[in-house]
């Protein structure tokens, strides 16, 4: 089984091949420091294409595209992080799996799994993320919504704190 989200229990590389088999490619960007001590990014590269060329970018990544099978809340302001948990417990009635993380940085990720999501346009995952935002009543950062956006991939360390995105919830659901 693959498991949704990274979570160190095999390779990072290996974790990134089975979730490009299951549910198709995706891009994946890694970030690194210059000569002038200055945070950069690598060129976004889809699994696909490393995985033929560049197999070892695969090790150094930190960063990859919002997944065909989720919606990521981005929790970053004092209001959503104050309630977190609600969220969290409103998720586990409605019998959503999803995992929420600690980002290493300033806030938390909460990742919805559904495999439901993945037989939807962009347009209507769009549609389903403005949703659950306005039923939450509070506000997130609305970058996280579109599926072109990249994301922290867990258990690697942050590009800016340097503390690793830490799983510290996850719903009774998850297998």
């Amino acid at each position: 089984m693959v498991t949704p989200v990274y979570l160190k229990e095999e390779s990072l590389r290996s974790w990134l091949q089975k979730v490009c088999n299951k549910y198709g490619d995706f891009k994946v960007c890694g970030n690194y420091i210059d000569k002038f001590g200055e945070k950069r990014w690598t060129k976004h590269k889809s699994v696909l294409e490393c995985w033929s060329d560049d197999l070892k970018f695969l090790d150094t990544v930190s960063h990859r595209q919002v997944l065909p099978y989720e919606v990521i809340l981005d929790l970053d302001d004092k209001e959503s992080i104050a309630k977190k948990e609600d969220i969290c417990d409103h998720l586990e009635e409605l019998g959503e799996e999803f995992y929420c993380f600690s980002t290493g940085s300033k806030g938390y990720h909460i990742h919805i799994i559904s495999k439901d999501i993945c037989n939807l346009s962009d347009y209507h995952k769009k549609l389903l993320r403005e949703q659950i935002y306005a039923l939450s009543d509070i506000a997130f950062d609305e970058l996280k919504a579109s599926s072109k956006v990249m994301i922290a991939i867990s258990s690697v360390p942050h590009w800016k704190s340097g503390k690793e995105k830490v799983l510290v919830r996850k719903s009774k659901w998850v297998n």
